[in-house]
């Protein structure tokens, strides 16, 4: 049996079982407990995803098998199995954790890169060999907050010649260049494809901090979009306010001395004798603000009003 190794949801490998360490032992158990022959508590990568007691490996024969002890579940090849039997190359998943047969098993220097909401980018990596892609935590790459992808969405083959996309019968589908597939299709690095109604594409590890940077809101089309379409909304509204009359204020009216009057002398109320031709051109010279003082103007309205209101008639005389 060649070596047994555990890997973290990373890659980076947390335990290694060889051959001598499996040498007439029938039953190991995997877990976080401390009571497991394989310890995985406090280790880096390992989530409470792992049970306590999650898995055991029991020797039939001459083979290695993996067994379910109760726990959340193992998956391989993106189905769940209670029990399934270990050979060369193979990659069984266990909570947020993998187990590998041989040395040759690992994390491809690619990642696959996909949207979650608009400006919002993940990354996970790519193991050589098939990727299981989808919602549920079977599949070797959980796809996060994309509600267009079923929970055994597609598959990414990595191979030393390139990448094959397949669609496993989901619900939305997978596009290329806007077609949807329905076979093993093969796509270059640095190629954009649709899971569900999410973008995606693989490149290399090493340039992630680039998408991240790249990939901004600011520089999402979608955003800008959205961006254009509000500042055009605010200068209609601001437009529209603008061009609305505002209310209209009535001007105080100062009272008026009939022309009929004009020439003649009043008696006003407190015996002062003036004559109308000087009252009507007081007032009329205060209403449009013309009075030689502006003490003035608030005398002249008064006496105008005391003329006009007072029910006894006005004493004329003629001069």
């Amino acid at each position: 049996m060649p070596v047994l190794r555990i890997l973290n949801d990373k890659g980076g490998e947390i335990r290694r079982l060889l051959p001598d360490d499996l040498a007439g032992r029938k039953h190991i158990s995997v877990g976080r407990s401390g009571d497991c022959s394989v310890c995985l508590k406090n280790l880096p990568g390992v989530g409470r995803t792992v049970g306590s007691h999650h898995l055991s490996l029991t020797r039939q024969q001459d083979d290695w098998w993996v067994v379910d002890a109760g726990s959340t579940g193992n998956a391989k090849a993106g189905k769940r199995v209670h029990e399934a039997r270990l050979g060369d190359s193979d990659r069984i998943k266990f909570g947020s954790c993998f187990l590998v047969v041989g040395d040759e098993v690992g994390l491809s220097p690619y990642s696959l890169f996909y949207e979650t909401q608009i400006g919002h980018i993940q990354s996970e990596p790519l193991w050589m060999g098939r990727n299981w892609i989808g919602k549920s935590s079977k599949n070797t790459i959980k796809i996060q907050d994309v509600g267009s992808c079923s929970r055994r969405h597609a598959c990414i083959t990595v191979e030393r010649q390139g990448f094959a996309l397949e669609d496993l019968g989901s619900s939305n589908g997978t596009r290329v260049n806007g077609k949807r597939i329905t076979k093993p299709t093969r796509i270059s690095c640095g190629d954009s494809f649709q899971i569900g109604k999410s973008r995606a594409w693989i490149d290399l590890n090493a340039n992630s901090e680039k998408h991240f940077k790249e990939n901004t809101l600011l520089k999402n089309r979608y955003f800008r979009l959205l961006l254009l379409l509000l500042i055009i909304l605010a200068l209609m509204l601001l437009r529209s306010c603008l061009s609305k009359p505002g209310p209209k204020v009535a001007a105080a009216r100062l009272p008026t001395v009939p022309a009929a009057w004009a020439g003649h002398q009043v008696s006003s109320l407190n015996g002062e004798t003036r004559s109308m031709t000087s009252t009507a051109s007081a007032g009329n010279s205060a209403r449009n603000g013309l009075g030689s003082r502006g003490l003035d103007r608030p005398q002249t309205c008064r006496k105008a009003a005391c003329v006009r209101t007072t029910s006894s008639l006005p004493r004329v005389m003629p001069t």
